[in-house]
């Protein structure tokens, strides 16, 4: 479900889609025999119009993370 969807997704979606899967595993006698794994990534958030950027540095300090590879707007 992952990459597309944004920040703005409701959890509730989520489950559903997660009880939909069990389900479907149920009709074809498979949940004792496939493990289902969920994972979570580190998220997403919305990012301003206006801005285009979020500064990591107004929210986390300096000293706690280093960037490695880059982009265009971390280059900028």
């Amino acid at each position: 479900m992952g990459g597309q969807f944004n920040s703005d997704l409701d959890p509730l979606s989520v489950d559903a889609g997660v009880g939909y899967l069990f389900h479907l595993l149920d009709l074809r006698k498979l949940r004792q025999k496939v493990d289902v794994i969920i994972l979570s990534d580190h998220g997403t958030t919305s990012v301003s119009a206006e801005t285009g950027i979020i500064d990591l540095s107004s929210v986390l300090s300096p000293k706690l993370y280093t960037f490695t590879g880059g982009s265009p707007v971390l280059n900028q």
